[in-house]
């Protein structure tokens, strides 16, 4: 594969990258409405190179390299290539919109002796690979490979996918739920509540009972518990109220 090609479409993907990815945090709820874990991952200007699967020989850093491909400033002897570039290239389109279409997530299962990966996001075409660093999971590699291969099973469902950028605290933007799964319907633990801000979802999201909340009530409950304490108190006055009644008419009698 000639690079001059490899180069056109590395310009095409930097630009969508920028668009979609640079700057973000992506959160991914996995699991079940029940049982429901997420990751939140970080993608920044530095690991679109990872992505492309190039290598550089010009002593250009992966910031650098980047940023030229934004401006079309790179030359094809800027980097070389191996059996696996054309291989990521052909999904890489799908990889910018991975907050769109990811079905699964999974533990990376080890059998590939030259790939280094964690937490693989995916589907039955492509796959994402991340790394821990710091408080979030980062992008290392990019693989042309049904996710249900490369990960430990039973994979889990992504039921919801949220974004937003690096300097929010909290994510704003819905961008994903799972076949079946509405804004309204979406139920999620209080450890990803408190992560998000989003307009539009309604109050029952907001607690998920853990094992070490047994016994308490949830925030989505507890207006409801005391309207029907309300309903009972008043209930008991009334009854009160008409046995005073009674006992009066008996008196007077």
């Amino acid at each position: 594969m000639k690079n001059k090609y490899i180069l056109s479409e590395i310009y095409k993907n930097a630009i969508e990258y920028h668009k979609n990815l640079e700057g973000k945090n992506v959160l991914f709820a996995y699991g079940s409405q029940t049982h429901t874990d997420f990751i939140e991952t970080l993608f920044l200007s530095k690991h679109f190179l990872h992505l492309t699967g190039v290598k550089l020989v010009n002593g250009m850093g992966a910031k650098l390299f980047y940023k030229r491909c934004l401006h079309n400033q790179i030359s094809p002897k800027d980097f070389q290539v191996d059996s696996t570039v054309k291989l990521k290239l052909d999904v890489l389109p799908q990889v910018m919109k991975i907050y769109r279409n990811a079905k699964m997530c999974g533990d990376f299962d080890g059998n590939r002796l030259k790939l280094r990966t964690e937490k693989i996001i995916g589907n039955i075409t492509v796959s994402l690979g991340f790394i821990k660093d710091g408080d979030y999971y980062v992008p290392n590699t990019v693989l042309e490979e049904d996710i249900r291969n490369v990960t430990i099973h039973p994979q889990q469902r992504v039921l919801a996918v949220f974004r937003k950028s690096v300097k929010q605290e909290k994510y704003t933007e819905l961008c994903y739920t799972a076949k079946g799964i509405t804004r309204e319907t979406l139920i999620l633990p209080n450890k990803i509540a408190v992560k998000l801000a989003v307009p539009g979802l309604g109050t029952a999201m907001l607690h998920q009972k853990s094992k070490s909340e047994k016994g308490m009530i949830g925030p989505e409950k507890l207006s409801d518990r005391i309207i029907q304490a309300r309903q009972q108190a008043q209930k008991c006055n009334a009854k009160c109220d008409k046995l005073l009644t009674q006992n009066r008419t008996e008196l007077e009698r």
